[in-house]
Parts: C-alpha cells; sequence; structure tokens
C-alpha cells in the first residue's frame, strides 16, 4: 500500500506545504467537477435545481428590505442597494466560514483512500461558494437595474474588492478546517458567532444613522471586507482606510495559515 500524499519523504513541512498548494490548483478540473456534483446534489429532484440560489437570495433580501427599510431615514431605493450588497457580501463570508469547519472533516474518506493534496479540498469548497456568489450576484445586478441605481466607473472597484475577499476566503478554509478538525467543539462555536456578527455587521443598518455607536462597526473586520465591495458599488468611492484593514488582515492571516497548514499537515489525518 503506497504512503498518503502528506508523507513525500525526504521532504522539509515547509516545502511540502508549498508543494501541495501548487498540486492542488494544478488539479483544477478535479475541485471544479466536485463543486458543481455537490451543488447538483443539492437541488437534486427540484424543479428550479440550483435557480433557487437567487429565488431563495431575492425573497430573503426582499423582505429585510421591505422591513428593515421602514426603520431606515435613508431614500428607499439607496437602503435597497445597501442592504442588497451587504446581503450579497455577507452570505459568501458566512458560508466560506461555516463550511470551513467541515472542510476536512467531510473529506475524511478521500484523504485516508487517496492521494490528493489536502488544499484541493479547500479549493473545491472556494469555488462552490464562487458559483453561489456568481449566481446571486446576477440576482444583485437585476435588482440594481430594477431600482435604477446609478453607476459610475468607480464601481469597477469592486471587482478587485471580490478578488480579495474570494482569496482571504482560501486561507480562512484552510485555517479553520485544521481548527476544527482538531477540535470539533469549535464548529458550534463558529456557527453561534456568524449568527450574532449578522446583526452586528452593518448589513440590515447604516452606521452612520446610529452616531457615535455606528463607529463601533469599524472593530468588526467583516465591516470592513463589505465596505470594499460595497462603497464602489453604492457610491463609486474606494475608501482606503476599508482596504488597508482588509490587505492587514489578509497578509498576516495567510501568514498564520501557511504555518500552521506546514507545521500540522501531516497531522491532521490522525485528527479526523
Amino acid at each position: 500500500m503506497s504512503a498518503p500524499y502528506f508523507y513525500r519523504s525526504n521532504s522539509n513541512a515547509l516545502a511540502d506545504a508549498l508543494f501541495d498548494l501548487r498540486e492542488g490548483l494544478e488539479r483544477h478540473t478535479l475541485w471544479v467537477n466536485l463543486g458543481l456534483q455537490e451543488v447538483k446534489q443539492l437541488y437534486r429532484g427540484s424543479l428550479l435545481g440550483a435557480a433557487w440560489i437567487v429565488v431563495s437570495f431575492l425573497i430573503f433580501g426582499g423582505g429585510l428590505i421591505w422591513f428593515f427599510g421602514a426603520l431606515s431615514s435613508t431614500e428607499a431605493s439607496w437602503f435597497a442597494a445597501y442592504l442588497l450588497i451587504g446581503l450579497w457580501v455577507y452570505q459568501f463570508i458566512a458560508t466560506a466560514i461555516t463550511g470551513a469547519c467541515t472542510v476536512f472533516i467531510a473529506a475524511e474518506g478521500w484523504l485516508r483512500s487517496q492521494r490528493l493534496p489536502m488544499s484541493l479540498f479547500a479549493y473545491k469548497l472556494t469555488f462552490r461558494n464562487v458559483f453561489n456568489l456568481a449566481l446571486t450576484g446576477i440576482s444583485v445586478a437585476l435588482a440594481l437595474i430594477y431600482i435604477r441605481h446609478p453607476l459610475t466607473w468607480g464601481a469597477l472597484w469592486a471587482i478587485p474588492g471580490v478578488i480579495t475577499i474570494i482569496y482571504t476566503s482560501v486561507w480562512v478554509t484552510l485555517l479553520l478546517g485544521f481548527a476544527t478538525a482538531r477540535f470539533r467543539d469549535l464548529q458550534h462555536i463558529v456557527t453561534t458567532v456568524m449568527r450574532f456578527a449578522f446583526l452586528m455587521t452593518p448589513v440590515l443598518w447604516v452606521a452612520d444613522e446610529l452616531g457615535a455607536r455606528g463607529r463601533f462597526a469599524n472593530i468588526n473586520p467583516l465591516t470592513h471586507f463589505i465596505a470594499i465591495v460595497r462603497e464602489p458599488l453604492l457610491n463609486g468611492q474606494v475608501v482606503m482606510f476599508h482596504w488597508w484593514v482588509v490587505l492587514a488582515i489578509s497578509l498576516i492571516g495567510s501568514l498564520i495559515t501557511f504555518a500552521v497548514f506546514a507545521r500540522f499537515r501531516r497531522d491532521l489525518i490522525f485528527w479526523l
């Protein structure tokens, strides 16, 4: 019987980790197909299929706009765009974080029986989430057209924002995947925190309407990740403060994740 993929002889931990990340990317055909299979499996037998991703988003977003729009003092169409864009980004982040908690636990059978890079499963989860992001993004675009929200060339700055968030979701998936494989209770803690975070993140409410209390929103990291996409689409502006926070989190998080990945990569199979 051949040795598991993660036990490559005569290799140091850093080189092994880099090889895993590169090899996972090179097997993009596999993780794309696996991601699409999961989407098909989830909606198999339903009348609308994957279109439910769009329908459920529009129904949920419309309900939130109807209720919380009445509580906001801002103009109705502006608040609708504000909420939908924020909800679009938040759902991607929340899905990536909660899904990361089981990414390796769910792949135990693959990891024990196949010679596959561990990073492949992080890429697969990210692809599936990006697929959902693209579909819900279409619904957001249609909604913005319907409410006649004006877009400027500054809206293009949302593209690097989305790319940065997708990149961040990859290292978050690896980091949380390892952490929850080792400490299983962490999965339930993360799920609870993300439910609370939805209320504490400026998605349903506008920070400027809360005055001094609204400034506390900047303590929440999710505020900045949402802002680098929402500000360009909403106001055609780039607020560099949010970008500096996001880049700092992404850089530090990437370094920590790579260190954890290199140090505990060979231990993961024993935690599953």
